[in-house]
């Protein structure tokens, strides 16, 4: 988009709602949320393969908010 390093605060000043700024696929499950359980795994797949994981009703991120991506897994060792 060619910009990088901006405040999300400095978005406050166009949008007047409460905004984060996440993924695709974890915007599609926050989507689902009001028809989905407590916890829940999204996969997406598209274009890319993505995921997200919905934990007591909040995403779980994990330790490098990457718990959900399903991307580059070994399914098949060798």
């Amino acid at each position: 988009m060619g910009f990088g390093k901006v405040p999300y605060g400095d978005f406050r000043k166009y949008i007047n709602f409460p905004c984060i700024f996440i993924n695709d696929v974890n915007a599609a499950l926050f989507a689902k949320l009001n028809l989905l359980n407590n916890n829940a795994i999204y996969l997406s797949m598209s274009n890319g393969i993505g995921g997200a994981i919905l934990f007591d009703r909040k995403l779980y991120e994990g330790d490098n908010i990457r718990s959900g991506e399903f991307c580059h897994i070994t399914i098949v060792p060798n």
